[in-house]
């Protein structure tokens, strides 16, 4: 659940306020019933203010479960842009955090960041900031580039991970953010080229993130550090996406026991890779195959695997302009020395209905 509001301040200033809960439940007593809750609130100068800018950002939540009881995580921080041309922007962050997310006494620090971002053309944009926290430094790394029938884009982070936060969360490295991309240059209007890119993706029928997808549920706040790669091919009748990715998460107050052997099983580090392809059979009908590896290792105990792997062929078709079907084979094989292993071999047919 996340309401916000945001608007204009004269011709001065933007101004945004989110609240979000979010609560999960599994019925298992390792992984108790979490509860997380956040307010954010920033205001900033308006677009096109000068080539000097700012911001005042701040930010309150919490996470709370029987495991580890109730954590907090309290920011506030101004930021200040600088323009040198329109190709090459610099920020610098400073600001004030009281935090006991890693299970130690509350704790006030200094925050104090760096950000740049290059966009050498219109096809091509690299950032990276960087900012001390609590913990140490975090980072978030992007680089995209596209040529008139692909999109390439990576993401490198290292952030404080909270699963039932990330529940909420779009996958960076999702289909639909690369088709996004990839019609940029023809369609720039932005709300035009999402209703572009969802049109392409009925019509191909690939969902919009596609095969097995990373994470798992946690209990404790975790240090996550991750790299995405992906690319997309658009051509006459084929469209291809690829992604590979890989992330290694770690207990931030580095406490294996707090949750007696369940803990283990949260140190993790994960290795993916997706591929689909679509073949345009007719302007209505098409072929799509997706393919899917994701291999899970215990960080402190080699004996916790699990690899999973996924094979879709399906038949997708319009129907109408709101109206589609679609009707394939689905093969999932699950491997872990966790839970129980298991395969299952699929025929599967579904009706979707847009209003």
């Amino acid at each position: 659940f996340s309401p916000y509001i945001r608007g204009k301040l004269a011709n001065v200033a933007i101004y945004q306020l989110r609240a979000t809960g979010i609560e999960t439940r599994t019925g298992e007593s390792v992984f108790p019933d979490t509860k997380y809750f956040e307010w954010i609130g920033l205001i900033k100068n308006a677009p096109a203010a000068g080539r000097i800018g700012w911001t005042l950002d701040g930010s309150t939540f919490s996470v709370n479960n029987s495991a580890i009881g109730k954590r907090e995580d309290n920011r506030i921080r101004g930021t200040a842009t600088f323009e040198v041309n329109s190709q090459l922007h610099f920020s610098l962050s400073g600001g004030k955090e009281s935090s006991n997310l890693d299970g130690r006494q509350r704790r006030a620090t200094t925050n104090h960041g760096v950000g740049m971002e290059w966009s050498p053309s219109e096809r091509t944009q690299l950032a990276a900031v960087t900012q001390k926290r609590f913990f140490g430094y975090d980072h978030l790394v992007g680089f995209a580039h596209r040529t008139p029938l692909t999109a390439w884009s990576f993401a490198s982070s290292k952030e404080v991970s909270i699963s039932a936060r990330q529940l909420g969360t779009e996958n960076p490295g999702s289909v639909y953010n690369l088709l996004l991309d990839l019609l940029a240059s023809s369609i720039p209007d932005p709300l035009q080229r999402a209703a572009a890119a969802q049109r392409k993706l009925e019509q191909t029928g690939i969902p919009t993130a596609t095969g097995i997808q990373e994470g798992s549920l946690t209990v404790r706040p975790l240090l996550n550090r991750r790299q995405d790669a992906s690319v997309a091919l658009l051509g006459t009748r084929n469209t291809i996406t690829l992604r590979i990715g890989r992330q290694e998460q770690r207990g931030i107050d580095d406490d294996r026991a707090v949750l007696g052997i369940g803990a283990p099983i949260e140190d993790i580090r994960q290795s993916s890779a997706n591929a689909a392809w679509a073949y345009r059979l007719s302007p209505v009908s098409t072929i799509r195959l997706v393919v899917s590896h994701l291999r899970t290792d215990g960080l402190f105990n080699n004996s916790l695997t699990t690899t999973q792997r996924f094979q879709s062929l399906f038949f997708v078709t319009q129907l109408g302009p709101r109206t589609s079907f679609s009707a394939g084979l689905r093969r999932t094989l699950f491997d872990s020395t966790v839970v129980t292993s298991y395969r299952e071999n699929s025929v599967a047919s579904s009706l979707t209905v847009r209003f």
